[in-house]
């Protein structure tokens, strides 16, 4: 399976990924200055991945704002620069702001990504106001994102039995439940994708 991606940057970093992903044979590279002329249209659903390397707030929030408008089925990965204006706050907006978006620290990541969407062996499961540490052996989690005790994302192989990824889930809640160094209460949790027939949480 091939992507379409676009990567939206203003740093060297960002011409990096680029030029690995346009040697990437999996990977159709779209050119963000042609996707800028497409503001206009309500839809244009042609990316299934965006990449964001970028070192302003305002824009990060611009630019997801566009591709959830225009590009709704589009997941989205995010490389943040280390930055004292990018509050908790921050990430907590932009975070709530799309479901698909995800944090990753390398280039590594974002291969490992790349090799998880063009396989489509995987869920996305959304967390909210749930501060967990799985085993990440038994629980095969390819990617677990923690902003500030507030929002989580974690992607879970469905090589695993579904027995097994429930059972997993609801240790680690209960875990949660009655360890008193917690700060964070259990409120929901949200399950996006083939799981969410399973897990009845």
């Amino acid at each position: 399976m091939s992507l379409n991606c676009s990567v939206f940057s203003d740093t060297q970093l960002g011409d990096k990924i680029s030029d690995i992903l346009s040697k990437d044979t999996r990977i159709k590279l779209i050119d963000s200055e042609f996707y800028q002329i497409l503001n206009s249209v309500d839809s244009f659903d042609l990316l299934d991945l965006v990449i964001f390397n970028l070192q302003q707030p305002d824009r990060i929030i611009a630019e997801i704002e566009r591709i959830n408008r225009l590009c709704p089925n589009a997941f989205l990965i995010s490389i943040f620069n280390p930055n004292a204006s990018l509050t908790g706050f921050f990430y907590s907006t932009i975070y709530a702001m799309s479901d698909s978006l995800i944090s990753c620290d390398s280039i590594e990541e974002i291969t490992r990504y790349i090799d998880i969407l063009c396989n489509r062996h995987f869920c996305q499961v959304r967390r909210v106001d749930l501060d967990c540490h799985f085993d990440r052996t038994d629980l095969q989690i390819l990617k677990r994102i923690q902003l500030g005790k507030s929002n989580e994302n974690i992607a879970v192989d469905l090589s695993l039995s579904i027995s097994t990824v429930k059972r997993r889930v609801a240790d680690a809640i209960a875990k949660l439940e009655c360890d008193s160094r917690s700060e964070v209460p259990v409120r929901s949790i949200r399950v996006v994708g083939d799981l969410s027939e399973y897990l009845d949480l």
